[in-house]
């Protein structure tokens, strides 16, 4: 049994030691590169206060929308009942105005919902992403008068000129109650033209399932409170909903996306 423990240890300790080494082997760790300031720079060499998270850690985590990104973002809070009509605020900065405080951009192209009564905001699906940079603090300089609290910025993955590729994905959840839920997207990255001319499209679908059902002519029960005193006994009254929808899983979602892009590497004047 003793010796059994020690191979075990030194089994474990050649295991541990194994990244460790690696890690030392290399020369340098990756850096993280954001356009926050509609340039390329090291996240390090940025001025001011910006989170980023890649595209890479979401496809790694299965995070299925943009809240499920708030918990390792600190400083950012989220409001909202049902898909485009979230409400985002950085730093605690918001208002009840039809013009948002947080700007959000998708490759600096701002999808903002701003009318007379409403304030929320798009809910872009994280499909084929690059990364997501948070950047807070007034951004009204590079990015409009809708981000004096921040912004929120979607940088897509641009076609690469020198490589074939071709991702896919899926998954299958479900409700207690509910619809069965279900997502499948895929991406291919084609180059036309060696080191010159790359296509890349994807397409994504995503369906959640809904919970709430609607019963047409539904008794239900109507709390009749006495307002005497002594109050009188308490008898709920029950009535009809007067519905006429019949329908399940009412609440049901399904989003749809496509992505088409090109990119052409131009050669300078006066080069053979």
């Amino acid at each position: 049994m003793t010796r059994i423990n020690i191979w075990r240890c030194v089994l474990l300790s050649m295991l541990a030691a194994a990244p460790i080494a690696a890690a030392a082997d290399s020369d340098s760790l990756e850096e993280i590169v954001v356009t926050a300031q509609k340039r390329e720079q090291k996240l390090q060499d940025v001025p001011i206060s910006v989170s980023a998270v890649s595209g890479d850690a979401l496809d790694s985590s299965g995070t299925h929308d943009f809240r499920d990104v708030l918990l390792s973002i600190p400083g950012l809070s989220y409001s909202g009942t049902e898909p485009g009509q979230s409400n985002y605020s950085i730093r605690g900065v918001s208002t009840g105005a039809s013009s948002p405080t947080t700007g959000l951009y998708l490759d600096d192209v701002s999808v903002l919902t701003i009318a007379t009564n409403f304030s929320g905001t798009q809910d872009l699906p994280l499909f084929d992403l690059e990364r997501i940079e948070v950047l807070k603090g007034p951004q009204g300089t590079l990015y409009g008068g809708s981000a004096m609290g921040g912004a929120i910025k979607y940088v897509t993955r641009q076609p690469d000129l020198n490589s074939f590729e071709v991702r896919a994905a899926g998954g299958v959840a479900t409700t207690d109650g509910g619809a069965i839920s279900y997502n499948g997207e895929s991406v291919l990255n084609a180059p036309l033209i060696d080191g010159k001319v790359a296509m890349r499209i994807g397409v994504m679908y995503r369906d959640d399932g809904g919970y709430i059902d609607y019963i047409p002519n539904a008794q239900g029960v109507w709390l009749n409170r006495s307002a005497t005193v002594p109050p009188a006994p308490y008898t709920p009254q029950p009535f009809a909903s007067d519905g006429v929808i019949d329908e399940k899983d009412a609440n049901t979602t399904r989003n749809t996306a496509a992505r088409l892009g090109l990119k052409v590497a131009l050669e300078p004047k006066g080069r053979p």
